[in-house]
């Protein structure tokens, strides 16, 4: 194999195969990893409904419902064909969360979102 990478040559399977290489990574170092790996996802859980845009400042409707009354609204506008695709959602205009942060004297956007709910 070390003469292939020499010539710059990639090895074969078979070759990089019968080089070893097993037991690199002990069980205890391997099992200490997926751990981590398991109390990052709950703390990242645990923690965005404090944290996100959406858990300081909660929509009103889910999207999935305002997507249900536009199709309802098309539909009396005498838009009778089925759509094609849909995609829905919330997105963060995150260029208006950069335009507030520099007026405050605290940069707090997310908390100045939480105490001022927008209206219907």
């Amino acid at each position: 194999m070390a003469i292939a990478l020499a010539a710059g040559d990639t090895p074969s399977p078979e070759a990089v195969a019968a080089a070893g290489g097993e037991g690199l990574v002990s069980r205890r170092l391997a099992y200490g990893c997926a751990l981590a790996a398991a109390a990052g996802l709950v703390a990242i859980t645990t923690l965005n409904a404090r944290v996100s845009l959406t858990g300081l400042a909660p929509p009103a409707k889910p999207a999935i419902v305002l997507a249900d009354r536009a199709r309802e609204l098309l539909a009396r506008l005498g838009q009778d064909k089925p759509p094609v695709d849909s995609a829905f959602g919330y997105n963060v205009y995150q260029r208006y969360l950069e335009h507030i942060a520099p007026a405050r004297f605290e940069c707090r956007p997310m908390g100045d979102l939480q105490a001022r709910r927008p209206r219907p």
